[in-house]
């Protein structure tokens, strides 16, 4: 099996969403990924109750793969700060795991790759919702929106009115009620339905 994509991708998911507690060999901790048929991969990771999608339009893959990034592995997918390498890049090929260069030529570590068999990752396209749904898109300033995951397990967002502030309540703290209001985005415009790139 070989395949060859972003290595900034795959950190994200396997930090951010490949994060389920238990068997070490289940989906939930590893990063899928996956050919499209008009050319490039999907990274796909999921812990059960959330899934995050990425799309490398320059990626490769022999077929789908699944993959779990140790700590031996992920430190080294990111470049530093000072470093001007935007990209670096994920390659496996005979059972070796490899962080490289953006142009894949330099090696900066390596691994034997952690690979679940394909079979045991979920049908993810069909759970992602294809239709534009009747209500409005909103958007909310992520950096105000972490400010509210101080406790329990859950968040609950309501938005009585299209325009106004959206209500916040936290699990496990009913003494609290917090607002948070919507932004209107100029730089970027809020898509409906799904990306061109999943359908």
């Amino acid at each position: 099996m070989r395949a060859c994509f972003r290595a900034d991708y795959a950190e994200i998911l396997q930090r951010k969403f490949a994060v389920a507690t238990g068997d070490l060999k289940t989906y939930q901790h590893c990063v899928h990924i996956e050919p499209r048929e008009k050319g490039g991969v999907y990274l796909v990771a999921t812990n059960g109750h959330m899934m995050g999608i990425f799309f490398d339009k320059h990626g490769t893959a022999d077929g789908p793969i699944n993959l779990i990034f140790g700590r031996n592995i992920l430190p080294a997918m990111l470049p530093p700060k000072s470093d001007d390498i935007q990209e670096r890049l994920v390659c496996v090929e005979d059972g070796l795991m490899s962080i490289r260069s953006p142009d894949g030529l330099a090696t900066l570590v390596s691994a034997p790759a952690q690979v679940i068999t394909p079979d045991r990752f979920p049908d993810w396209q069909r759970i992602v919702p294809s239709g534009e749904g009747s209500a409005p898109a909103v958007a909310f300033n992520a950096k105000y929106l972490r400010e509210f995951a101080f406790g329990g397990k859950w968040l609950a967002l309501s938005q009585p009115d299209d325009l106004g502030a959206c209500r916040v309540q936290v699990h496990d703290c009913p003494e609290f009620l917090g607002l948070i209001m919507p932004i209107h985005p100029s730089s970027w415009e809020v898509r409906k339905g799904l990306p061109e790139w999943l359908v």
